[in-house]
């Protein structure tokens, strides 16, 4: 077949065009669709990376706590009873029964004739309200739920008051709340001191005035380690607990 002039130009530029197609699609840039995708899916798996990281931190309290109730069941607590407390109870309050007439004559006998004032069993600022028809978010259990008292940010081994003159009814070492008093006094309410250190002088029984050193600070409260340290103080009345700050602020 013979080629005329014409038609090897017309080859030549066939041959010119497909080059420039395969040149092209060499240099071809990814649609920015495809960016976006490659976008999204980097931000599911930051966020499905986090989650896990929330769940793992979480696990690992969980079993911490687990471990350390189980490591305080065994130690010698001497001779401080152990109660083992349900998270789900809004109250650490023990099953004895509301104050009796004798215990309210035996206060009265031994405490101050004038008129008693309450006052804070130690001085710092309240870092977790009182809750108990409400939420709160607990950092050491990674959960929502009720608080019925207050934390007062204390350091370490600071001296708690007693709040009010009363009869010791219970000096314990509570599963959630750590070392624990309780006092109750000639008007029937019950103040709950918690988050002590395990060295505590005086036991059931005991008669305190008001102001008197019942212990320290401590980090024993299994509960709210992962809190600022701090005193876990409640007020309990005809079985009810109610604000400390309303209590001691109405005084």
């Amino acid at each position: 077949m013979k080629l005329n002039k014409q038609k090897i130009e017309e080859i030549k530029n066939k041959i010119t065009n497909i080059k420039e197609k395969i040149k092209n699609n060499g240099k071809a840039q990814v649609p920015k669709k495809y960016y976006a995708l490659l976008i999204l899916m980097l931000l599911l798996g930051i966020i499905t990376l986090s989650n896990n990281i929330k769940e793992y931190n979480k696990s690992n309290t969980e079993e911490y706590i687990k471990y350390t109730l189980e490591e305080n069941s065994q130690a010698d607590t001497n001779s401080v009873e152990i109660v083992n407390y349900k998270i789900d109870q809004s109250s650490i309050s023990t099953d004895e029964p509301n104050i009796q007439e004798e215990v309210i004559e035996t206060i009265s006998e031994n405490r101050d004739e004038s008129k008693e004032l309450y006052i804070m069993p130690i001085e710092g600022k309240i870092i977790k309200e009182f809750a108990v028809d409400k939420l709160v978010y607990s950092n050491t259990l990674g959960m929502w739920k009720t608080h019925p008292g207050i934390d007062i940010k204390a350091e370490l081994g600071n001296k708690v008051k007693s709040v009010s003159a009363g009869i010791v009814q219970d000096v314990k070492q509570d599963s959630f709340y750590g070392y624990t008093i309780t006092i109750i006094n000639e008007e029937g309410y019950t103040f709950v001191y918690g988050n002590l250190d395990n060295d505590i002088n005086i036991k059931k029984g005991d008669i305190v005035e008001k102001g008197d050193i019942i212990g320290k600070i401590g980090v024993s409260a299994t509960g709210e380690l992962a809190d600022e340290t701090h005193l876990h103080f409640e007020v309990i009345k005809d079985q009810t607990q109610i604000n400390p700050q309303d209590l001691i602020a109405n005084e």
